[in-house]
């Protein structure tokens, strides 16, 4: 296991970023922001709302696109900034 420094120095020294990819898959995680949520939720067996209210946050956040975040929108809101 990498610890994230680690994985930063190597991408810093690395020349080409398809070799940095290939020498550390195992430790990269391809999923989008949702999906990954969406995991820890069901693993820790958390409902939206179960965190949004231990988090104490106004409950309209229950279908805020962080939850149904794609990247077609993440890449539509960063065109917009």
């Amino acid at each position: 296991m990498k610890i994230t420094t680690d994985l930063m120095n190597e991408l810093n020294q690395t020349p080409h970023i398809d070799q940095y990819l290939k020498n550390n898959e195992e430790y990269i995680i391809d999923l989008t922001l949702s999906n990954y949520l969406c995991d820890r939720l069901e693993k820790k067996s958390l409902s939206k709302t179960d965190v949004i209210k231990k988090a104490d946050i106004n409950e309209i956040y229950d279908n805020y696109p962080i939850w149904q975040i794609n990247e077609s929108l993440y890449a539509h809101q960063l065109g917009s900034l």
